[in-house]
């Protein structure tokens, strides 16, 4: 199958691995891209425009939309070491502007809730497959990802800032048509799913016709090397995982209902990052969040599967011209009987079993093993 860029026509970057080793990074051969926001940042705009190597990583100009000077830092394409160097240059010239206004009796104040930090993550090399399996576990891990970004960089979260809606605060259907969907040979299918994503979710596929990129808008920014360097390996982690798994959407639920800390343990390798969850969770409150995001994945996951089936019963009845009317009716019943009647299910009372059995019930928390 035809990579993303194949697609799109926006060809594959390639990179020489000798130049790009690191043990900082998940991978060290993805190419990403940074943008950071930052206020009262007057003197830090010349700090870093002084600096002979700031033009290599990053475009620095500034932002009406902060205050007291705010600037945005948006990097040129970044992979491997050159990512570690950029954040790094960065932080150094955070530091150096906060020591001179130490020395001056002043206080900076970079970041505010009108503050972000984005990532881009490129996904020309990958297949549209893979591109969907990054999308499902993205939701699978979506608790965790605003639980990263604002329960441990920041004093509070961004999952109710317009700017960054979650994905798990919309009906699993509709998410599933606008962003589970994304399995495609023509380019033209990729344009328009592009065309109509809504560029502040959380997880933002519209950069991907200009870029070739997906957008992660969590974060609301920070100015420590190690924050910033966490929350890309972050994003990595999804990638790898999924260029590396070879099963199909069915199977990463099986995977996820089965044992949903041995999925965590699978994507969420890096010593750092597992180091970062056990500070933000206490025993057994992240399968929790990770429950959540399965059970919202399998609505997804079932939606598609029967929307399949009646596709499939729909077409049978076209082809039938002496079928009845009512017969349509018959392709929806055991869909809406599974789902309690046509109720429309929540992530809190509904639950799919492995061999795909829905069922309605109770929201009931199960505490778990330390993970970590």
């Amino acid at each position: 199958m035809k990579t993303i860029g194949e697609l799109l026509k926006k060809g594959k970057r390639t990179v020489c691995s000798k130049s790009t080793k690191t043990k900082s990074l998940v991978s060290t051969d993805e190419f990403v891209g940074i943008e950071l926001e930052v206020e009262d940042a007057g003197r830090l705009n010349g700090t870093l425009n002084n600096n002979a190597n700031c033009d290599q990583y990053w475009n620095v100009k500034g932002d009406d939309s902060l205050r007291f000077s705010g600037i945005e830092l948006c990097s040129l394409p970044l992979y491997g070491i050159n990512i570690v160097r950029a954040i790094r240059l960065y932080a150094e010239s955070v530091k150096e502007d906060m020591l001179y206004a130490a020395e001056q009796g002043k206080d900076r104040s970079y970041l505010s809730d009108r503050t972000s930090m984005h990532v881009h993550l490129n996904v020309t090399d990958i297949t549209t497959e893979q591109l969907q399996t990054i999308i499902y576990l993205y939701v699978i891990f979506e608790k965790l990802f605003f639980k990263a970004a604002g329960g441990y960089f920041m004093e509070s979260s961004r999952d109710n800032n317009n700017y960054c809606v979650p994905l798990t605060h919309a009906e699993p259907a509709i998410v599933q048509k606008s962003y589970g969907n994304v399995i495609t040979n023509s380019g033209a299918y990729l344009n328009n799913l592009c065309d109509y994503a809504f560029k502040y979710s959380a997880l933002n596929i519209k950069p991907m016709k200009t870029f070739g990129t997906i957008e992660f808008r969590q974060h609301p920014g920070a100015t420590q090397a190690q924050d910033v360097l966490n929350w890309v390996n972050l994003i990595l982690s999804l990638k790898k995982f999924a260029k590396e798994f070879e099963g199909t959407p069915e199977d990463l639920m099986k995977m996820a209902n089965e044992d949903r800390i041995a999925l965590y343990k699978a994507v969420i390798k890096h010593v750092k990052l597992r180091r970062m969850f056990k500070k933000l969770y206490k025993v057994g409150q992240l399968g929790n969040d990770l429950e959540y995001g399965i059970r919202y994945f399998n609505q997804m996951i079932n939606f598609r599967k029967h929307r399949l089936i009646v596709r499939s019963k729909l077409k049978e009845l076209n082809e039938n011209d002496d079928a009845e009317d009512t017969a349509t009716t018959d392709v929806f019943a055991p869909w809406m009987t599974q789902l309690g009647g046509g109720v429309v299910p929540t992530p809190q009372n509904f639950a799919v079993s492995a061999n795909g059995a829905v069922t309605v019930g109770s929201n009931e928390s199960q505490e778990e093993g330390d993970p970590f």
